[in-house]
């Protein structure tokens, strides 16, 4: 039995405790300054806004910035690099082609093979 009542007078401290609090802060609400008021409303609801759209656009601008970075290294070989590199293998290819050996025939079909990749007319 000690232990009911025991229980039953916490839950009575517990309900008085609440109903206080209550009170207290119903009371404080009310008398809250302009000024108070204002700073509660902004924490409670613009940094809280303000964060996430900094969030969001952080967010995006990296999002931005590793799209062209992809281009960059995509697009890092300009025309003219992969023209070059182009003629340099031609002209290698050519120079390889040049000491081969064969019959007069192959060897005249390799020389035009040379002349099509050294750009020269027939």
């Amino acid at each position: 039995m000690h232990s009911q009542k025991r229980k039953k007078k916490l839950k009575s401290e517990i309900k008085a405790g609440d109903d206080a609090l209550h009170l207290e802060t119903r009371d404080r609400i009310e008398n809250l300054s302009d000024t108070e008021v204002v700073e509660l409303l902004q924490q409670k609801w613009i940094v809280p806004i303000y964060d996430e759209i900094i969030a969001i656009s952080i967010k995006v601008v990296d999002e931005f910035k590793k799209g062209i970075e992809t281009l960059v290294n995509k697009y890092a070989d300009t025309f003219e690099d992969l023209e070059k590199e182009i003629q340099d293998t031609q002209d290698e290819l050519s120079k390889m082609l040049g000491e081969l050996t064969g019959s007069e025939a192959d060897l005249a079909g390799i020389r035009e093979l040379q002349k099509l990749l050294s750009g020269r007319e027939h």
